[in-house]
């Protein structure tokens, strides 16, 4: 079962589904990889941190790994991953 997900309607027609995996080590990543056909290299970019940026081409998707940074309350710039899986459905 994968856990949450939200559905966002897009200009023009189609829908946005968001999973929010917010542990690389869950096995909902592995639920969602099989679903969606995710290569390998790809899930595991997701489960390790501090990956350089980039945007690959999949099978049927586009991996991207962003890198946004966030400035602390103590004035510390702190940054983080953000693996996104973008893709068409039908």
């Amino acid at each position: 079962m994968v856990g949450q997900v939200n559905s966002y309607p897009i200009l023009g027609g189609g829908t946005v589904i968001w999973h929010d995996v917010r542990d690389p080590n869950d096995s909902e990543l592995d639920v969602l990889a099989e679903r969606f056909h995710l290569h390998p290299l790809h899930i595991e970019d997701c489960r390790q941190r501090n990956q350089r940026a980039k945007v690959e081409e999949g099978a049927d998707y586009i991996f991207v790994v962003l890198k946004p940074v966030h400035v602390t309350e103590k004035g510390e710039l702190q940054v983080n991953d953000l693996d996104l899986f973008w893709a068409a459905t039908t």
